[in-house]
């Protein structure tokens, strides 16, 4: 294979993006192409269309090429690699299809990731990311803890797999927030043990396990972890969506969670927002989270990208959020102002085990990428259902 490291010209690089037609990855696109590098795109398309891929090029003068494959797939990975000749790799692909819809049972995920050294406070978990959950997924769910260990650790083994045959040793990847789990402290830096509550969660925290043991390993790897918090709007054009098509999450938008049971019901496909918990110790008893706009988050990954090239070097763990949060109650009322609707709500009972307060202190990140997130809430609620009418 090719051992030795791939360069690069002028900081331009040929960034393969894994999952770059999903939600996040299609905006990532975007400012990989309109800083002039060349972008391959791999994505099985299992629970979204090509939608959001279609339309780049209107917004961005072109076309990322696209392979239609697995990440579990060495031998893909091996094609991709030697055809596309390499030198990055942002990794957003993930199976994460429902994982926010419906309540899990984890237990068996506490040997494997204790085994990691990360955290063994794995419990049943009912996530509040979305507000649109029925009974027929919990059905679905009970199925998706193995699927999403096999493609989120098994695809990320594979792909820093082949990485390394090609020497090629810059990565960006996509994490989660929610692996801090409940935290019980706000804002919440990266020096805050992780500690993940939902099968998601856990196979973030394993990948990331792996990619410190990799740093520590081989000086040569550059890899910056970013830990996205709840990342919604879109494009202003509005056409960088693309459709779900599994399941329940058809209904919702590439991010889904809140910001897209909002547009249902400001559509009138809902009568109102399902609200878990109005007695937290809140300002307004509601959760409250850290939105952040699609578009600041692809800036960052542009961002740490060339940070990884000028200046980063082993492993390093950075929030994406705003450092600002806002309650559920908060963020119903700014979407109802930012479109001139009525967003009624009713209160069910607080999911067990999510933290009150899920906040990112984003000030590592703004220090190490020069980077800040400029687009605020209101922002995020005009551009979300902008794209969200689209589908």
């Amino acid at each position: 294979m090719h051992a030795p490291e791939r360069g690069t010209a002028h900081g331009q690089h040929r960034v393969l993006v894994t999952g770059g037609g999903g939600f996040v990855g299609a905006h990532v696109c975007l400012c990989l192409l309109q800083r002039g590098h060349h972008v391959v795109v791999l994505d099985n398309f299992s629970t979204a269309t090509r939608d959001a891929l279609d339309n780049l090029p209107a917004v961005a003068g072109r076309a990322p090429v696209l392979y239609e494959g697995d990440i579990r797939n060495i031998q893909t990975l091996r094609r991709v690699f030697e055809l596309e000749h390499v030198t990055a790799v942002v990794h957003l692909a993930a199976f994460s299809v429902s994982l926010s819809l419906c309540v899990y049972a984890i237990c068996a995920s506490t040997a494997f990731l204790g085994g990691l050294g990360i955290c063994s406070c794995l419990h049943v978990q009912s996530s509040t990311d979305s507000q649109h959950a029925h009974a027929q997924d919990a059905a679905e769910c009970a199925q998706a803890p193995l699927p999403c260990y096999t493609t989120n650790v098994g695809g990320s083994l594979s792909l820093l797999t082949v990485m390394g045959e090609y020497g090629c040793k810059r990565l960006v990847y996509a994490s989660s927030a929610s692996v801090y789990g409940n935290a019980g402290s706000a804002p919440i830096d990266e020096g805050v043990p992780v500690c993940p509550l939902s099968p998601l969660a856990a196979s973030k925290a394993a990948v990331e396990a792996v990619l410190e043991d990799l740093g520590r390993a081989d000086a040569g790897w550059h890899v910056a972890v970013l830990r996205l918090f709840e990342v919604v709007g879109g494009h202003s054009s509005g056409i960088l969506c693309e459709r779900r098509t599994h399941g329940e999450f058809a209904k919702a938008d590439g991010c889904g969670g809140t910001m897209a049971a909002l547009a249902r019901v400001a559509r009138g496909e809902e009568r109102s927002l399902r609200v878990h918990g109005n007695k937290l110790p809140t300002p307004d008893g509601t959760p409250v989270r850290d939105y952040v706009h699609v578009m600041d988050v692809a800036e960052a990954f542009v961002a740490a990208l060339f940070a990884l090239d000028v200046q980063l070097r082993g492993v390093t763990v950075l929030n994406l959020g705003t450092g600002k949060g806002a309650s559920v109650l908060e963020l119903a009322d700014t979407f109802a102002r930012a479109h001139s609707v009525e967003i009624p709500h009713v209160v069910y009972p607080a999911c067990p085990r999510e933290p009150p307060v899920l906040v990112a202190d984003v000030q590592r990140a703004q220090r190490v990428l020069q980077w800040q997130p400029r687009r605020a809430l209101l922002q995020m609620c005009v551009d979300a259902h902008e794209r969200d009418a689209r589908l």
